[in-house]
This record gives structure tokens, sequence and C-alpha cells, in this order.
């Protein structure tokens, strides 16, 4: 998956609610890739921007998210909607892959 900033700027990122993104990642822990293409493009936008936030730096930005969402592929299987919304867990993800490459 790579960033695609004109998806955000066409509107088509984010259209999803809570519940679908927990259905996404349960999907995505699955292994199911276009489960985990749906997930990013809901929540890409959101990662990205708390990305540029932490990091300060578009382009250091996109990498963080990149390997954030790397991490979700890798991690989906653990996550648990008991514990947090999905989008929730995302965003943590990010804000450690974040602090990890300052």
């Amino acid at each position: 998956m790579s960033w695609h900033p004109e998806r955000v700027l066409d509107g088509h990122a984010e259209h999803q609610s809570g519940r679908d993104v927990t259905t996404l990642l349960r999907r995505t822990g699955q292994q199911d890739k276009q489960a985990f293409a749906a997930l990013y493009d809901a929540t890409s936008a959101r990662a990205y921007a708390l990305a540029c936030r932490l990091v300060g730096d578009p382009e250091r930005a996109e990498h963080v998210t990149q390997e954030a969402y790397l991490t979700v592929w890798r991690t989906a299987p653990r996550f648990d909607p008991s514990r947090r919304s999905g989008l929730a867990w995302i965003l943590a993800i990010v804000h450690g892959v974040a602090r990890s490459t300052a």
C-alpha cells in the first residue's frame, strides 16, 4: 500500500463507521487483502494527519504511515475491539511508529 493523497483530496477517504473499521480489521487479521485495502482507504487520512503532527515533515509522515500500516497488517489478528476502537488502535500504532523513528 502506498499513500495516495488524491484519495483525501477527492473525498474518498474515511467513509466508514467504527463498526465497519472493526469488521475490516477482523477480516485483515484473516489476511483478507481486500479488507486491508478498504481499511487503508477508510483510515489512512487520519493516520497520515496524525503522523504529520507528530513528525512535522510530510515526507517522514508518509514513511511513518506506511510503516504503521505494515504493522497493522502483521498484528491485526491481535486487535481486541473490547479494549479500544479500531481507529484508536491504528492511531496508537501510528504514534508508536512515529516515536520509534524520531
